[in-house]
């Protein structure tokens, strides 16, 4: 509830970034649907990384790695 903005990013192996958004509602209602470019991704490990910013200025970070499984 603090949150003022955010970002997320998801990474596929090679660097490229296969999901991008500031809407937090977004993440709460649909998120990664597992595609990028129209395509289904492989099963396997994404990096993400989620930023945000508190009423106070605050700078948050938090990164780690999710698995997508079909």
């Amino acid at each position: 509830k603090n949150i003022e903005q955010s970002e997320i990013r998801i990474y596929n192996r090679w660097g490229d970034v296969v999901y991008n958004s500031r809407d937090l509602s977004e993440l709460n209602t649909s998120g990664w649907d597992g595609t990028y470019k129209g395509a289904m991704q492989q099963v396997g490990t994404f990096v993400y990384y989620i930023t945000a910013r508190d009423r106070n200025g605050k700078l948050l970070e938090k990164k780690g790695n999710l698995t997508l499984i079909r």
